[in-house]
């Protein structure tokens, strides 16, 4: 990895975190979030993924709230989504249980390549 792009990739977690703390306080059911970049292709290729306990949990959620607050958090570090739809994804821990056994490596490396094709 290029320094810069340890540098890019720092202030990012940094500020996903602090989108993370907001969300916990401030969004029902939300767990945890991650983040995949290919820097080839940022940030372009910059996706969020913010995970929830349940699909009921997503389907009731202010979903342009929460992407308002990741994308706040990113514009603090001049990082400006293209297209917020595309690039902040939503999951559930229900979800990930019943398609791979829980197994999250395995669910969001799935998950990705579903909403990229």
């Amino acid at each position: 990895m290029k320094k810069t792009h340890k540098k890019i990739e720092k202030a990012l977690v940094q500020q996903l975190t602090a989108a993370c703390e907001t969300l916990l306080d401030s969004s029902k059911g939300f767990c945890w979030l991650t983040h995949h970049v290919n820097f080839n292709t940022f940030p372009d290729s910059l996706r969020v993924i913010c995970v929830y306990e349940s699909d009921d949990d997503i389907n009731q959620i202010n979903i342009s709230q929460v992407q308002q607050i990741i994308a706040e958090n990113l514009e603090s570090i001049d990082i400006r989504l293209k297209n917020r739809n595309r690039q902040i994804l939503f999951e559930s821990e229900e979800n990930c249980t019943r398609v791979s056994d829980g197994i999250w490596r395995l669910h969001i490396d799935g998950f990705l390549l579903n909403r990229l094709l």
